[in-house]
């Protein structure tokens, strides 16, 4: 399936969902006639449905300006389509976002009240395994108006990263990835410390006996010249 058409699945899903969520089918007067679907609308066929149910993800959320609430939809390219992960995950600079493509997906957003949306939208990924401190890029690969992508990525850099999300702030939406650089762990100096430790100690512990080692050493030197001065006095007397 072309971006083209993964992009009219999801807008025409999330529009069918919203509009599902908030509409309610309007009392029927005595003797009137029900109304019939309009074959124009926008909803799925049974094909794209089933497209979505094995595609689509919750782990997308999003909130639009000044905290407008939006209903979300997106699909996950690693379900739908691994060639074209592996495709667009050669595009990347890893100059500009070092790490690795760990998540991409296809986003939709509408208001409650099922209209397509326009304008800044907040959208917080799941990612798991990410933390804070970890080297995060959000990757959004732009697309003309006909829903075709151009070849040119945009590097964002997110608003914030916690533990298991990434949230990140768009202007328009299309194909968004979510490359992770984990950080090093520092390595902590236990063995170093602990060698020193031991050195210190034997040290400690030779240094008395080296002490004790010298002070033999005095008194015996100290014994020997007076036996030699008491031997050069006896002879003296002898004189």
């Amino acid at each position: 399936m072309k971006m083209k058409k993964l992009l009219a699945v999801v807008t025409a899903a999330v529009l069918t969902m919203a509009t599902a969520m908030t509409a309610y089918a309007a009392p029927v007067a005595s003797g009137g006639d029900v109304s019939k679907e309009d074959p124009d609308d926008d909803g799925l066929t049974p094909e794209e449905e089933e497209f979505l149910k094995k595609a689509a993800t919750d782990k997308v959320s999003a909130v639009g300006e000044n905290g407008t609430s939006l209903v979300t939809i997106a699909l996950d390219y690693n379900k739908v389509d691994e060639d074209v992960v592996k495709e667009l995950s050669k595009q990347i600079d890893t100059s500009k976002a070092p790490g690795k493509l760990v998540g991409l997906y296809e986003v939709g957003v509408a208001t409650a009240a099922g209209e397509e949306y326009s304008g800044k939208v907040t959208l917080t990924f799941k990612v798991d395994g990410v933390k804070p401190g970890d080297t995060v890029t959000v990757v959004h690969y732009l697309t003309d108006a006909d829903g075709n992508l151009t070849g040119e990525i945009e590097y964002i850099k997110p608003d914030s990263v916690g533990n298991g999300t990434v949230t990140a702030t768009f202007t328009s939406l299309s194909p968004i990835g979510i490359v992770v650089q984990v950080a090093k762990a520092e390595k902590t100096p236990a063995k170093t410390t602990a060698a020193k430790t031991k050195k210190t100690t034997t040290a400690a512990k030779k240094s008395p006996k080296t002490g004790n080692e010298d002070y033999t050493m005095i008194m015996l030197l100290s014994a020997a010249a007076l036996g030699v001065m008491t031997a050069v006095s006896k002879k003296g007397k002898k004189a």
